[in-house]
This record gives C-alpha cells, sequence and structure tokens, in this order.
C-alpha cells in the first residue's frame, strides 16, 4: 500500500493545529459526544483535527508511506514493514510517521457516525484509520462492532482477530490488556452466534487469564452454558 498519493489528493487547505490544539479539541469533542451532540462533535472538533493533518500531509510523494503513530511499538512496526518493502526495490519507499491523534479524530468521528446511524460513513473513516494506523487495534475493534450491528458474524470475528493480532503494540500494558479483553470477548460473541460454542468458552476463559474480573466474559461463559455449550468451570481457568 502507498498511501501518501491517496491522502495528499483528498487534502483541502484548513488550519493547521499544534499538537496540543488537535489534542484539546479530541478532549472537548469527546465531552460534546458524551453530551449527546454526535453533529457537532464531527464538524467542530474531530473533522478539523483530520483536515488538519490532511493538509499537513498534502506534500506527501508518490514514494511516500504516511502512518500515524501511537507509540514506540506501532512505530517499530511500521518501520519494519517499510523496511521489507524496500528490500530490493528500486525506488525505495519513504516511511513518513505522524502523531496517532490523526487517527484518534477519525475513530471518534466513526463513533459519532454509529450513534446517528450512518454507518457507511462510519466504514471510511474506519476505512482511512486503519489505512493510516494499521497496526493500531482501536480502529479494529470499532469496525467490527458496525459487523456486530449488523448480525454479520463472519465479518465480525474476523475483524476482532486483527484487533487482537495488533494488541501488542499498544506500549500501556494496562491499556494493552483491555484492548486484548475487548478483542478476545467480541471474536467469542461472533463465535457463540455462530454456534461454535467450545471455541467461544476457550476464548471467554483466556480473557479470565489475562483479567480474572472480566465479569462480561463470566456472563459470556453462563450464557455459553445455557446454550447447551461447555459448562462454567468452578474456578478461573
Amino acid at each position: 500500500l502507498s498511501n501518501g498519493p491517496v491522502l495528499a489528493a483528498a487534502a483541502a487547505a484548513p488550519v493547521v493545529l499544534t499538537p496540543d490544539q488537535a489534542h484539546k479539541l479530541l478532549e472537548d469533542g469527546e465531552g460534546v459526544l458524551k453530551q449527546g451532540n454526535p453533529e457537532l462533535a464531527i464538524k467542530d472538533y474531530f473533522e478539523p483535527v483530520n483536515q488538519s493533518f490532511m493538509h499537513e500531509t498534502a506534500k506527501a510523494g508518490a514514494n511516500d508511506e504516511i502512518y500515524a503513530s501511537h507509540g514506540a511499538s506501532e512505530t517499530a512496526a511500521y518501520t519494519s514493514k517499510v523496511a521489507k518493502q524496500n528490500e530490493g526495490a528500486k525506488t525505495p519507499t519513504q516511511l513518513v510517521i505522524v502523531d496517532g491523534t490523526w487517527t484518534d479524530a477519525l475513530v471518534m468521528k466513526a463513533r459519532a457516525l454509529i450513534l446517528l446511524q450512518r454507518v457507511p460513513q462510519a466504514r471510511a473513516a474506519l476505512d482511512m484509520a486503519t489505512t493510516i494506523s494499521p497496526a493500531y487495534p482501536t480502529s479494529w475493534l470499532v469496525l467490527a462492532s458496525t459487523y456486530d450491528t449488523e448480525k454479520n458474524w463472519d465479518k465480525a470475528l474476523a475483524t476482532y482477530k486483527t484487533a487482537e493480532n495488533f494488541a501488542g503494540a499498544i506500549d500501556d500494558k494496562t491499556q494493552q490488556g483491555q484492548v486484548l479483553g475487548a478483542a478476545l470477548r467480541g471474536q467469542a460473541v461472533a463465535l457463540t452466534e455462530l454456534g461454535r460454542l467450545d471455541e467461544a468458552a476457550a476464548l471467554y476463559k483466556r480473557c479470565l487469564r489475562v483479567n480474572a474480573a472480566d465479569t462480561a466474559a463470566t456472563e459470556g461463559l453462563a450464557h455459553i452454558a445455557a446454550l447447551g455449550g461447555p459448562p462454567v468451570p468452578a474456578s478461573a481457568p
């Protein structure tokens, strides 16, 4: 994927925000979203951050690949990806790293669009988020949730699995555990709906190994037992 030219072609010419301004807009926009005004959150808070980054990266060249990173592990993943692409390449790809706030803005925008029941537009935002931050699991989690709402369990399962695969790219161990748990529970729900109860139970047990206090996993095991699947273990697995 050479994402630089694609992103540059869509760039507008908005006010370019400083990192502090971008973070503040997202923080305030999240508050507006919680107050029940997703339209305003998108228009005045999330989209300005997106457009600022679009403008910042508009000068990307044909051989540039732009990634938005949230930390050292994620940056290492993109550095490795581009290095592999450049092995034996006549024209090497140039890696461009920007702040992960860009992806955060797109994910927040998608969440607001989901609240507005504009799922196709939410997916468009998430497609961009997973293009610029493919190793950032939160984008995949939100994308998977859109398939949940449509009961498209096969796509939900695959997308939650992608989120699981990238959980290790989060540097903060507490957050990493939370994301991993969400990805495993999402897969377990999809597997339960697909009638694959033994596999679902195994994933809920993995959740409890990550976090013994995961009540959603305990409830999931009880639900599976009620459906005729494996019984709830007497103690944490």
